[in-house]
């Protein structure tokens, strides 16, 4: 977990290269990682899996 001292290039390698592999090739690319990154980064810097304040789970705060 990234809570626990888990670099972007570690996130990216783990959780991200996971879900991008289950999508079509066509779905995946370095800007869809950043992209996810990114998201990451905004909404919960990859420390929250719950919103403070508010109903959404994850990384990427999905209600």
């Amino acid at each position: 977990m990234p809570g626990e001292n888990m670099t972007l290039n570690q996130i990216r390698r783990g959780p991200i290269a996971a879900a991008l592999s289950l999508l079509p090739d066509r779905m995946t690319s370095p800007e869809a990682e950043l992209q996810m990154l990114a998201i990451g980064l905004q909404e919960s810097r990859f420390e929250h899996r719950h919103q403070i304040g508010g109903p959404a789970h994850g990384w990427f705060w999905c209600e």
